[in-house]
């Protein structure tokens, strides 16, 4: 139900409509492993977090094997089960992220402009 989900973040990935407690389905990611619904959970709280620092998927996934020891893949199957669920969430992230890259680069440009500006001006002195 898309008038069910909030506007600006990806939507929640959990189901009321088992009978059994979250924490002990388990769900497939990989064909000689599996995963509990409440580490997924716990996956797509960690990528939320890095979403709202703006990180890529890369270093998202990245971040998550370093300090959370958490396999990419399993990383990779939430991040694309967000993106399932609320593709306009991540095209305007995809968006905001290209945008941060280009005030990052403007920024650079600003600051070599400024060096050579002092350069040109102590060479004139």
């Amino acid at each position: 139900m898309q008038s069910a989900k909030r506007k600006g973040a990806p939507a929640s990935s959990s189901s009321s409509s088992s009978s059994s407690p979250p924490s002990s389905k388990k769900v497939s990611y990989s064909p000689s492993s599996q995963v509990k619904v409440a580490e997924l959970q716990t996956v797509r709280m960690y990528i939320e977090k890095c979403m709202s620092k703006y990180m890529t998927q890369a270093e998202i996934i990245s971040s998550l094997s370093r300090r959370a020891s958490i396999p990419p893949s399993v990383t990779c199957l939430v991040w694309s089960k967000l993106e399932e669920q609320n593709e306009e969430f991540f095209f305007s992230y995809n968006i905001r992220l290209r945008l941060k890259d280009q005030a990052a680069a403007f920024n650079y440009l600003v600051l070599q402009q400024d060096k050579v500006e002092k350069e040109r001006q102590q060479g004139a002195k």
